[in-house]
């Protein structure tokens, strides 16, 4: 960004002038450490933008494409990331890890589906991305603390 390399150099050149009015190393040493600090709060607000952006890509990725095969893997290659790095910004940022997200929003959308429509909990399993309906269903029953077939029959008689 050129706002911000432009101001860094305004700062470079302004250090540059206030160094030669300390009289002492001490002084010196205070405002250098300052000076550091300084930069390197901007450093890690950079950062932290940037990995912002990565999670958002691999959140809107995963939302748009939850009905089919995502792996961890993938998703890091299409943020120019490592799996292992990914993985950890991805729960630092999240506070789940990127598995128990992708899980989430497909048993959200199988949520969805077992209120407005009449399908069978198979073909919703499908519908929102896993093979196996046992699986998912497993992971149903974890998450939502039922079975999706009691889940659909605990909403139709709240309706």
């Amino acid at each position: 960004n050129c706002a911000d390399a432009e101001h860094t150099m305004r700062l470079s050149h302004e250090y540059r002038y206030r160094i030669g009015a300390f009289t002492t190393i001490d002084s010196l040493c205070l405002w250098l450490a300052g000076v550091v600090n300084h930069f390197m709060d901007d450093l890690f607000r950079f950062s932290d933008a940037k990995h912002a952006n990565n999670i958002h890509r691999c959140t809107q990725y995963i939302s748009a494409n939850y009905k089919e095969r995502i792996t961890l893997e993938d998703t890091a290659r299409m943020v120019y990331l490592s799996p292992a790095y990914l993985s950890r910004i991805f729960k630092q940022e999240t506070g789940v890890t990127f598995n128990e997200y992708l899980n989430r929003v497909r048993v959200n959308k199988a949520k969805e589906l077992l209120r407005c429509t009449g399908m069978r909990s198979s073909e919703i399993a499908g519908e929102v991305g896993y093979k196996d309906a046992h699986y998912f269903s497993y992971l149903f029953k974890k998450t939502q603390g039922m079975t999706p077939s009691e889940y659909r029959k605990a909403r139709e008689e709240k309706a």
